[in-house]
This record gives C-alpha cells, structure tokens and sequence, in this order.
C-alpha cells in the first residue's frame, strides 16, 4: 500500500470515527453499552479497582465479562482527563489502519485491482454494525479489525496449502 493511500485510510478512519463519537455524545446516535464500559473505565481511572461510577449504590459489582475496553478507556481518561475521546480516536482509527494495511498486502496475492482491493476495504469498514460498535466505544471497536485481520491471515494461510 502506498502512501497515499495510507494516508487516505488514516483521515477516513480518523474523521469517520471522529463524526461517530461527535453523533452519539449528542443524542444523534443511539448508545447502547457504552456508555457501562465508560464508567468501568472512569472508576477504574480513578481508583485504580474495578468498579463503575454509573451506580449510586454497590458501585465494586461489574456484571459483565466484557471489560477489556474499560482498560483502554481508563488509560485514555488518565491521559487526557475530560479529552479522553482524542486518544480513543487515534488508537481505533492506528488499529483500523494497522488492519487495513495488513489485509491490503493479503489481498493483493490474489491479483486484485488496487481499487477492487479498496473498495473491499470500505465495505468492511462502513458496514453497520462495525460503525454502531465504534459509535458505542465498546469492545467491537477495538477487537474487530483484529478478527478481520485474522480471517484473512486464515484465508490466505488456506489457500497457501490448499
């Protein structure tokens, strides 16, 4: 992948995930479980225990096992305080350019047009439920580009020995 086109996915990936964060922080988009792992990662942040800040009372019980986002989110809010979303964008949108360029080379073995191969990559990237996971800033958002890669790598590693 050259560079413009490296360059093209990281704006596309950066403003896309940029305008999602900006429709769910003001009501255009409807936050589902977000907004749990938010407040995992705030407490976290905070206090450095697992807990969530979303709840008044027995604020020490998460019940869900689906945290490994909190992590990331606590990093970010350590970082950047009340502009933790900046750093959220750059790491999903380094991990969806990370996977594109990956899978990029990937398909490239199989002899498609450079644009075929683009237009590939958008339709995995702009498909629905990838943007509302990214619009939640839940899990998905963060492990989903990486089981596209591994699909791929499985792919490929297929049709090397078969």
């Amino acid at each position: 992948m050259n560079s413009s086109r490296k360059i093209f996915f990281a704006l596309l990936f950066l403003s896309s995930i940029s305008i999602l964060l900006f429709l769910s922080f003001n009501g255009y988009w409807s936050l589902t479980h977000g907004p749990l792992y938010f407040f995992i990662g705030d407490y976290i942040a905070a206090k450095y225990q697992l807990g969530s800040s979303i709840f008044v009372i027995d604020n020490n019980n998460i019940y869900t096992f689906q945290i490994g986002i909190a992590f990331l989110h606590a990093l970010c809010i350590k970082l950047l305080k009340e502009y933790w979303y900046l750093l959220y964008i750059i790491i999903i949108s380094c991990v969806w350019l990370l996977t594109t360029i990956k899978i990029h080379k990937k398909l490239s073995h199989f002899k498609l047009s450079k644009l075929d191969i683009s237009l590939i990559l958008l339709v995995i990237f702009f498909q629905p439920y990838n943007l509302n996971q990214i619009a939640n800033f839940s899990n998905e958002a963060f492990y989903f580009p990486l089981l596209i890669y591994f699909f791929f790598f499985l792919i490929f590693f297929l049709y090397k020995f078969f």
